[in-house]
């Protein structure tokens, strides 16, 4: 089996071999060498942007479509969850009511200009004393 790697002698201020041993497997990597090849590449990766504060932010952006992603994901199947629950919660009612189709659009246009008012937190005790009578 043959290795593709090249051997090179680097020679480190003391400060720096301090920096190198006490962080090599921070980032997970397996040895000192892995560390440094890592640190090369981030480097070349910095300067070959062009300026600096163009890398990081494309770094940081690339981490964060990822982190996105998943609460893309997470907050798509929630959503799809509360909405099977509200459907069940339509049908039950819808089931054991006689509401005219007129009283239904006078309570969604009303529904509409609360949830518009209130950026979409209804209480249940405020619909409770809303149904009953109170202002």
């Amino acid at each position: 089996m043959t290795d593709d790697r090249y051997k090179i002698t680097l020679r480190f201020s003391e400060d720096t071999a301090t920096v190198l041993e006490k962080n090599y497997n921070a980032d997970g990597s397996r040895s000192k060498t892995e560390f440094v090849e890592r640190a090369i590449l981030f480097y070349a990766g910095y300067l070959s942007a062009g300026k600096e504060e163009f890398f990081l932010p494309k770094q940081l952006s690339a981490v964060l479509d990822g982190k996105l992603g998943l609460l893309e994901m997470h907050m798509a199947r929630v959503l799809f969850r509360l909405c099977v629950e509200i459907s069940m919660a339509n049908h039950v009612v819808a089931a054991n009511n006689d509401v005219d189709l007129d009283t239904l659009e006078r309570l969604r246009k009303l529904c509409v200009k609360e949830v518009a008012g209130i950026h979409g937190a209804i209480p249940f005790e405020d619909a409770a004393a809303y149904q009953q009578g109170a202002d």
